[in-house]
């Protein structure tokens, strides 16, 4: 190959220093842990495109050439494109400012909305909530246990059983209900800080 000697050719009489040649992949190796990027392919080309001024050797199947030369040359290479930056695009820190900012834009504006209902006496005490909830708890319990003895005595003479057998289901009908009931009331008190509602609570 044109600009490429044998090792024996170079180390008798040529000034390439014999005890600094390496590999291309050695070369690479080191490069990239002094920082350098290039790939061991474009390495390659670039030490034939420059065998005159580097003196590359062929020895065996391997192509060796002076670490120091390489570096060297590369310093003083006009010619060679500006690193590319190696971190990570400069869009994503825009990106992650404009979230938190719409964030913190969105938050302000639920105070505001805050500040305005309670100016404005829309705003009611949780306090408030819980009791009139509990109220509502205690007349539907209330309301259950009229409509239960009335239904054990219609299903009783619809059916022909004993009333007092029927009003056991329904009493765990009730139960189910009321349950349901203070479990949703309960549930949508929570955020807000509200206490369990219950009829004895």
């Amino acid at each position: 190959m044109l600009g490429l000697k044998t090792d024996a050719q170079v180390c008798t009489g040529m000034s390439t220093d014999c005890t600094d040649l390496v590999s291309i992949s050695e070369l690479h190796r080191r490069l990239t842990a002094d920082g350098v990027a290039i790939n061991r392919s474009t390495l390659s080309r670039y030490i034939t495109r420059y065998a005159d001024a580097l003196n590359p050797v062929i020895h065996g199947r391997d192509t060796l050439v002076s670490y120091a030369a390489v570096v060297r040359h590369r310093a003083e290479n006009i010619n060679l494109p500006a690193a590319a930056p190696t971190g990570r695009p400069s869009y994503e820190e825009p990106r992650r400012n404009g979230a938190a900012k719409a964030r913190k834009e969105e938050a302000d504006a639920g105070l505001r909305e805050l500040e305005l209902a309670k100016a404005r006496g829309q705003l009611t005490a949780t306090t408030e909530v819980v009791e009139a909830a509990r109220e509502a708890v205690s007349a539907l319990t209330q309301a259950f246990d009229l409509a239960l003895a009335d239904t054990a005595e219609r299903l009783a003479a619809a059916t022909g059983h004993d009333a007092r057998a029927i009003r056991p289901h329904l009493r765990k009908l009730k139960e189910a209900g009321l349950e349901a009931f203070r479990s949703a009331l309960t549930k949508a008190l929570r955020p807000g800080g509200g206490a369990p509602v219950g009829p004895d609570a």
